[in-house]
Order: structure tokens, then C-alpha cells, then sequence
């Protein structure tokens, strides 16, 4: 008889995952005494550390998408969107690509579906942008391709800095505009207090980008032509892009599991969903308590992908028979680009800016990418965008 593990989604928990099972149950999979089924829409990953890079035109955007296929060996793939869970009778509902809905059994459960992009301010869904989202973000660099002048930026958290400054690299001296509203006190709230330098080092790079920075005002709604903001005035905008939040991703019949205040799953120490002890989760979706703090960590890619291979871990572990260990990571800090030479990063408590943060940022995501093939191909990319900077 099979296990059957089912796995909701397509991103660094999913992917990280399969591979740590793969990695250890191998032979068991390969005479079908364990399977893996990934559901995802698309069946591609994708890396979104690179983000602003692929916005500012340094990488191509077929540089952080893989297919699944070739990322997760001996996995069944299913493209699709999981519509509904029975979690007492272990089958799930599937809406396939091509129309059809399917019925999958499972006797674990991997909650790996992540976040979609937020509902707010007012109007972002029609008018709006995303990063997030795939179709979403080739709609944006589509956009960014075409004629423009004002460019509005929803959110002054790291995210949305680096965000702001590739495009305006990649346009500087173009005579566009772009806005960052921010309805805090202070940018990247991320980093503060303990790293106030590093968020006036990102301040004055905006600065120097000429970004035109808005604090303590908020965003009301987003228009054709413009957004409002709270203090009564309004900016006209031709591309609005959010960056302020994310939601869950909640499956039908998952309403009764146990959830943090803002919406995430509440797991154990071992990954396991409270309560079930054949559910798992990871990322975005799940509040998963930091060994020391006991406080949820944070909602990034690098999390990720440490909650996705601990998690397999002890997937793997359960089936054969010996204890999950908990999970330890602890973190090892935060970067973000400012454009090429100029990053801004703290690692192991220790905060560095300049061309040192910019290139041990980039050396961390070519390592986490999951694809060999496109971290080579990105690091020759990257190292041109550097020889052309010298150049200039």
C-alpha cells in the first residue's frame, strides 16, 4: 500500500519539500511505496528574490521561472488549483487546466498554496499591479515596457524600496516619475530601531533616485488615473503597484483549522497544522514559531525554503518510523538591492551597505535558486550588469 503525500502549491515550501523527501526516500519512490503529488497552477516556480532585478531589466524574466518538472523529480504533477480538502477522508478536490475537476486521496497533507497579493487600498485589484502574482507580474513589465510618467509604489517597507529604485535605475533620465507611499512614520519599519542606519542608507539612495518619498500618509483608493491618499490630496499615477501586504491562501474545508490572529496557520514546532497530526505547512500560509522568540518568523523566501526542507525532513523521517525534530533555524538576517552596487543588508547582527551588501546578497539567492542552470546563467547576467556599471 502507498503513502500518498499531496502537496498545494508550487513555491519554496513545495519544491524544497518533494526534494527533501526525494532526497531520502528515493528508492521507496521509485517502487511506488511513497508518492508525491504537487498541484499547482502553471507548473512552474517561481524565484521571486530576483524580482526587481527582471523589473529593472538586469535579468531576463525566464531567468526566475523553472518548470516543476525539472525541479522535482518523481513527482506526479497536476496543473491545477485545489478547490477543496476533506481532511477526515483524506481526498482533495482539483479544478484542472483543462476544466476538468479530479478527485485525489492523500494520507498527508502539505499546505503550501502561499499568499495572494492584498485587496487594499480600494480599487488595487482593477487598477492596480503585482509582483506577486505570475500573470499579474508580466502584465506589469509589459506596462513598464510602454509609455508612462507617474508610477505610484503602495508600501515603504524593503520590498517596495527595492522595488522603487530598479525602475528608477532603469529609467533614470527619462523625466519619469515615481512615487512611494508609505503610511508609517519611517521607511523599511523592517529594519528598525536596532538598524536606523540602514534605513536612512536606503532613504538617500531613493533620495538620489529622485523618488519621491511619502510618509505617514496612506493610500484610500486607486483610480483610472491616480490614487487619493488621506491627507485629502491625490497623485496621478499611470502604473500603481502594491506592495503592502499579502493574504493567506485559505482552501475550502480548511475554515476549522487553527489560525494566528492575521489569518496563517497555526503549526507546531515540527511544522505539523495544531491539531492534525498528518497536515503540514509552511510559508506564507503558516505562522510557524521561531525556536527562540516563540513568535511567528518572518514571511520571506529564505523562511521558506527552511520551513519546505525541514518540513520534508520530517515528513521523511515519520515514514520511517523515527521522531520529527523541531524546527531550529534561527535566521541569518535581511538584504535588499538598491540598484547594481548598492545594497543594504544586516547578517548575524552585523549591518553592511555598498557594494559588500549588494554582492553577498546576490551570491545568498544564487545559491537558493533551485535550478543550477538558471543560477549559472543569472550570475553570468549579473556579472555583466556589474562589468557595464564599471564601464560607466
Amino acid at each position: 500500500m502507498s503513502t500518498r503525500i499531496l502537496i498545494v502549491g508550487g513555491g519554496y515550501v513545495a519544491v524544497w519539500a518533494h526534494r527533501a523527501v526525494h532526497r531520502r526516500l528515493r528508492r521507496r519512490m521509485r517502487r511506488g511505496e511513497v508518492t508525491t503529488t504537487i498541484v499547482a497552477p502553471g507548473l512552474s516556480h517561481r524565484f521571486h528574490g530576483f524580482t526587481g532585478e527582471v523589473l529593472g531589466g538586469v535579468l531576463p524574466p525566464q531567468r526566475v521561472a523553472t518548470a516543476l518538472a525539472d525541479l522535482c523529480p518523481l513527482a506526479d504533477l497536476v496543473d491545477g488549483t485545489v478547490t477543496s480538502v476533506d481532511l477526515a477522508a483524506g481526498r482533495a478536490t482539483v479544478a484542472t487546466a483543462d476544466g476538468d475537476a479530479v478527485e485525489l486521496g492523500f494520507d498527508h497533507l502539505v499546505l503550501a498554496a502561499g499568499s495572494s497579493d492584498s485587496q487594499f487600498p480600494a480599487g488595487i485589484a482593477e487598477h492596480g499591479h503585482s509582483t506577486k502574482n505570475p500573470v499579474g507580474f508580466e502584465e506589469l513589465r509589459r506596462r513598464l515596457a510602454e509609455p508612462w510618467e507617474h508610477m505610484v509604489v503602495v508600501g515603504g517597507g524593503l520590498a517596495g524600496a527595492e522595488l522603487c529604485a530598479a525602475i528608477a535605475e532603469r529609467f533614470t533620465g527619462d523625466g519619469r516619475r515615481i512615487h512611494l507611499v508609505h503610511s508609517g512614520d519611517t521607511l523599511v519599519p523592517e529594519l528598525l530601531p536596532r538598524y536606523r542606519g540602514l534605513a536612512r542608507y536606503v532613504r538617500r539612495q531613493l533620495d538620489g533616485y529622485g523618488v519621491q518619498v511619502h510618509t505617514g500618509t496612506a493610500v484610500l483608493k486607486v483610480g483610472e488615473t491616480g490614487v487619493e491618499l488621506d491627507d485629502d490630496t491625490s497623485l496621478p499615477a499611470d502604473l500603481v503597484v502594491s506592495t503592502s501586504g499579502q493574504r493567506p491562501v485559505a482552501i475550502p474545508g480548511t475554515e476549522g483549522l487553527a489560525r494566528h490572529p492575521d489569518g496563517r496557520l497555526r503549526v507546531d514546532g515540527y511544522l505539523k497544522v495544531a491539531g492534525q497530526p498528518r497536515v503540514w505547512s509552511g510559508g506564507d500560509v503558516a505562522a510557524v514559531p521561531h525556536l527562540v522568540s516563540g513568535r511567528p518568523s518572518p514571511a520571506n523566501a529564505l523562511w521558506a525554503i527552511k520551513h519546505g526542507a525541514h518540513l520534508g525532513r520530517n515528513l521523511a523521517r515519520e515514514l520511517r518510523g523515527r521522531r520529527p525534530r523541531r524546527f531550529a533555524y534561527l535566521g541569518l538576517g535581511r538584504s535588499a538591492s538598491l540598484g547594481v552596487g548598492k545594497g543594504a543588508a544586516h547578517l548575524y547582527g552585523m549591518p553592511f551597505t555598498g557594494w559588500s551588501a549588494w554582492l553577498t546578497r546576490a551570491a545568498f539567492f544564487l545559491i537558493y535558486m533551485p535550478s543550477r542552470r538558471q543560477a549559472v546563467a543569472a550570475a553570468g547576467e549579473l556579472f555583466a550588469a556589474v562589468r557595464s556599471r564599471g564601464r560607466h
